[in-house]
């Protein structure tokens, strides 16, 4: 069954009734953990060139010193220099009800502002990625807004906000996507759909 939060647009509706087929929209049960970057296979939010890592990091780092003694004490013992890589934080909290809350800022806790993690490229990889020599504001910018999207991705899948999209042609299933997170249901629905158009135009 569709789930009621993914509604088709208009132009998708139109390729639904012109192949022929139903779409099915429903929580993936067993998603891939977008933390275990060597099972990470997902990359339409992530492009793979720029090779970053998320890495949850123990408590020895993060609850002690400053965030950035934290953070250049994790690279030094990966033996990466903290100038050479762009990075930003992971912060989580658990409010019970409401779920996990995983973002790139501070929470105001006088306790603890929940930091757990970090997710960082080198300035190499970086330079690479982008073809350039020099890793300015707007390269930096760019580069963050990679992070930010992909600690979305962690947070929607500690919330079991992942998804699985499947095509339907007289209730057999002709294809899917698995792994599917909320921003990308649609584009995913209309790739898919367009697909199938094409097939049955071929």
């Amino acid at each position: 069954m569709a789930s009621p939060e993914f509604p088709l647009t208009p132009i998708n509706k139109i390729l639904t009734e012109k192949t022929g087929t139903t779409v099915q929209i429903y929580h993936k049960s067993d998603p891939v953990d977008p933390i275990s970057r060597r099972a990470f296979s997902h990359v339409a939010l992530l492009d793979n060139s720029l090779d970053c890592e998320a890495e949850l990091l123990d408590a020895q780092y993060s609850q002690s010193g400053t965030l950035d003694d934290a953070v250049k004490a994790f690279f030094k013992q990966k033996g990466l220099n903290f100038n050479d890589q762009l990075w930003l934080p992971i912060y989580a909290s658990n409010s019970g009800s409401d779920g996990y809350n995983v973002v790139h800022y501070g929470f105001n806790a006088h306790w603890w502002d929940g930091f757990v993690g970090i997710i960082y490229s080198s300035k190499d990889k970086v330079r690479e990625h982008f073809g350039i020599k020099k890793v300015d504001s707007g390269v930096k910018y760019k580069t963050n807004q990679h992070y930010i999207r992909y600690i979305g991705m962690i947070k929607d899948y500690l919330n079991g906000q992942v998804f699985q999209v499947n095509i339907l042609k007289k209730g057999q299933w002709i294809d899917g996507m698995d792994s599917v997170y909320p921003d990308e249901i649609d584009s995913k629905v209309t790739k898919l759909l367009k697909r199938q158009k094409e097939i049955a135009c071929a």
